[in-house]
């Protein structure tokens, strides 16, 4: 039987130039008295993987990052909010996607002003009401 487990170890990027490297990587064990490479109790192959996984309220969390260059913020992030709408149907169970960061504190702001705008409205307008009202009983 088979058993997978991801390790992480950390060792200077620049002298990992293949799988052998890793492999000759020293490890400790309290069963026995010298290091062991990992290649004696490993099998080391290439994959792709996240390269951060946080967690949030004991939530993971994959963040993705994009530097937009010639297009302004918000025709980006509307273009990429309308291709996660086909996604979104087929994830799993409790999985969700979300815009976080500058998009979604520009998004914020205007509906803070829309709403602000609106407010603005009508007490402008309910004051100039209660000013006619008075006006026209004396």
């Amino acid at each position: 039987m088979e058993t997978t487990t991801t390790l992480g170890v950390t060792y200077p990027e620049e002298l990992i130039d293949n799988e052998h490297t890793i492999g000759n990587v020293l490890s400790t064990s309290s069963t026995h008295d010298k290091p062991v490479p990992f290649r004696n109790f490993s099998k080391i192959r290439r994959t792709t993987t996240p390269v951060e996984i946080n967690h949030q309220t004991l939530m993971r969390e994959f963040n993705v990052y994009a530097n937009i260059e010639g297009k302004n913020i918000g025709t980006t992030s509307d273009e990429i909010e309308a291709m996660l709408e086909n996604i979104r149907p087929t994830l799993p169970c409790g999985y969700e996607l979300s815009f976080e960061g500058e998009v979604s504190i520009i998004k914020q702001s205007f509906a803070n002003l829309g709403m602000g705008l609106i407010l603005a409205i009508l007490l402008a307008f309910s004051s100039s009401l209660r000013f006619s009202v008075r006006s026209g009983s004396y």
